[in-house]
Formats: C-alpha cells, structure tokens, sequence
C-alpha cells in the first residue's frame, strides 16, 4: 500500500478542486469517484443547463452556449456574490459590472459573460443581429482573448467568419474602426 503525505493530499485537493472549476466552465458534468475526478462530456451541442458543482459548491444552475462555455448562472438560495465570481474565477467588482441591477436571490439569473459591455481586449461596439451573430466595431488594443472572453465565441469561429482577420497567436491585426462579425454563440 502506498503511503501519501498530507501535503501531497493537500495538493490533490487543489488540483482536484480545480479540475471541478474547470470541468464546470468548459461545460463538462463533475462527479468524484474514489479517489481520482472523472469527466463526461454534455449530451447536446445546443445551449443547456447544468448543475453546478464547482469547488464552492453552488447549487444553481450554469447555462452554456453552443462551445459549451458558461454564459449565465442562475442562483439558488444561500449562494453570495463572492462565491459565484470565485467559482467563475472572475473579480466580484466583473460579476457586478456585468450585472448592474440585479439583486441576489433564488432565482436570479446572472450574466457572466458582459456580452453587452465593453471590456478589457474587447472594448469596440457590438450591435446584436436577430440570429444572435452581431457586428463589432473594432477599437485599439483589441485581442482574440478580449473578444472571445466576452462573446464566449472561440478565436477560430470568429476567424472563419471573417476572411480578412491575419495575425497568429491571438494577436489581433484589424484596424481600429473596422468591423468584424462576431458568430452566434446559440
């Protein structure tokens, strides 16, 4: 029988913990079996609900979009402010800003995405379609990280619907001012 220390336990937790996080942001179901995570990948490529079980242990539910990133969280009692953002790893002040006038209760459906907000790598205008896709006016310092971290759109899909994007390793080379579309998440 191999004898484990308690740093080396401790260190298990973390790493474990943090597979969970992961798992429930990339939109995987967690469940511990034993001693090791394991990972079952969602049934539907379309927009779905999922409890989730991240290390802070919500019990709300995650909604993903369509690349099975987290987009919304609806809350359920006893969850806070804080431990939402942590379980998203994302500042509270982010998870506020995203959600300027919601209150926190049972029920409350938050946007963990700031779609609609301009942002860090990502701070041009956007301008929704009916389809979901929308048009985004490109400002300096924008980045692929930026843009794919607040339309939950990864940088490939935003590269194949537009031809005239160049640049590698998620630099962005558009011109400030220019428009580039941005493809449903749905």
């Amino acid at each position: 029988m191999m004898r484990i220390s308690s740093r080396a336990r401790a260190s298990l937790g973390v790493i474990t913990a943090a597979c969970a996080t992961l798992f429930a942001l990339t939109g995987c179901d967690y469940a511990p079996a034993a001693d090791r995570p394991t990972a079952t990948a969602p049934t539907t490529a379309s927009a779905t609900a999922q409890a989730s079980t991240t290390a802070s242990a919500l019990r709300g539910t995650t909604q993903t979009n369509r690349f099975h990133l987290p987009t919304s969280y609806t809350s359920a009692e006893g969850d806070t402010w804080d431990g939402i953002a942590q379980a998203f790893g994302m500042p509270t002040s982010y998870l506020r800003s995203f959600n300027p006038t919601a209150t926190l209760a049972a029920g409350t459906v938050l946007d963990l995405r700031g779609r609609n907000l301009p942002q860090r790598g990502a701070n041009g205008t956007f301008e929704e379609h009916a389809d979901g896709s929308g048009t985004y006016t490109v400002k300096p310092e924008d980045s692929f990280l930026g843009l794919t971290s607040r339309f939950g759109v990864p940088d490939y899909a935003i590269r194949a619907a537009n031809a005239s994007i160049r640049g590698m390793d998620g630099v962005l080379s558009v011109e400030p001012g220019e428009s580039i579309t941005i493809p449903s998440s749905r």
